[in-house]
């Protein structure tokens, strides 16, 4: 199981986003169709923590699978206009 990690400014359409992070892992030349795909979705007080899961056909594609779900991932949210959230907001400040 590979796993991508999202975390976004709360302040956004956590379905669209869940929606949109799904679509990216289901269009992934690494996805192994036949496993499942699973977005989990955890609040914190500084953001919105997207967990995206999903199988490689190949085991040794791990490390490829990741990213080609992060970089795709990251422009599709971009794409919906949500904001990532920093260390800033970690610290409660906006910068």
């Amino acid at each position: 199981m590979c796993v991508a990690d999202f975390y976004l400014h709360p302040e956004h359409d956590a379905q669209a986003a869940r929606d949109r992070l799904r679509d990216v892992a289901l269009t992934s030349p690494y996805l192994a169709l036949d496993r499942p795909v699973t977005v989990i979705v955890h609040e914190q007080p500084w953001a919105t923590h997207y967990r995206l899961k999903a199988y490689p056909i190949e085991a040794d594609d791990q490390l490829l699978f990741t990213s080609d779900l992060t970089v795709r991932g990251k422009r599709e949210l971009m794409a919906l206009g949500c904001r990532f959230a920093g260390a800033l907001a970690a610290l409660g400040t906006d910068g």
